[in-house]
């Protein structure tokens, strides 16, 4: 819906900057078959993919050159390994990529389907990370000291 100034311009409508805002802000997304072929992927997807990996934003191709093909390769073994086992639950990987004041969190779902293991899916959202988790998750990570139990099972 478009409204006039007292002038008679044109304005946009408030709400359309509002959802270009988010569209902007909001996660990347894709979605992978087993065989890692893109069956989805939404434009903030390539232009997170491009900043973690520094290459061109547009391409399906960037975006499997960055640390999101690793992250679906690591779902998609675990994906096999739970089918494998008749584990059917839905899971998650999370890891943090890019450099400092450009970290980018990648979620990972493993979706299996139970009647045919090529429909299932693997799906990646990338995130920004604005609230600096990754500097709190990488302090907890290289402050940790394993317990007698992790030495044991080691």
């Amino acid at each position: 819906m478009e409204s006039t100034s007292d002038l008679g311009e044109s304005l946009p409508d408030p709400n359309s900057a509002t959802k270009l805002a988010h569209a902007a802000s909001g996660p990347g997304i894709l979605v992978c078959s087993p065989t890692i072929q893109v069956l989805h992927v939404n434009r903030r997807a390539l232009e997170l993919a491009a900043r973690i990996g520094q290459v061109e934003v547009g391409t399906v191709r960037s975006l499997l050159s960055t640390p999101v093909v690793g992250l679906c390769a690591q779902v998609l073994e675990a994906l096999t390994s739970r089918i494998a086992a008749g584990i059917w639950d839905p899971f998650e990987v999370r890891r943090f990529v890019g450099e400092p004041g450009r970290r980018v969190l990648l979620r990972g779902y493993g979706l299996p389907d139970r009647n045919s293991k090529d429909c299932s899916r693997v799906v990646i959202v990338l995130e920004e990370d604005l609230s600096g988790w990754a500097k709190v998750t990488e302090q907890a990570e290289t402050s940790h000291q394993p317990s007698k139990l992790e030495k044991a099972v080691a």
